[in-house]
């Protein structure tokens, strides 16, 4: 791969990243060139059964969310709570 097709690569990624929807909430998220995608400032903290966790932009570190209800939810992220898709 030519340096050129890297640095699109790399682009394509960032843009991708940046074009979702409430795409602020990731802004502390930076692209790791070896393998092009995009990291935390901060690891995702390991999977525990039941508890959904998710970045919050808003306190820079990941955040375990309220419980998801039954039905068609969205995640708001600058509300934090579960909106319902109508």
């Amino acid at each position: 791969m030519t340096a050129q097709e890297k640095t699109a690569k790399q682009q394509a990624v960032i843009t991708r990243f940046n074009d979702r929807e409430q795409s602020s909430n990731w802004s502390a998220w930076t692209l790791d060139e070896a393998t092009c995608t995009m990291q935390p400032p901060i690891p995702r903290p390991d999977f525990i059964e039941g508890k959904i966790v998710f970045w919050c932009g808003a306190d820079a570190n990941w955040k375990e969310t309220p419980t998801l209800p039954e039905g068609n939810y969205k995640f708001d992220f600058f509300a934090w709570q579960w909106i319902l898709i109508v």
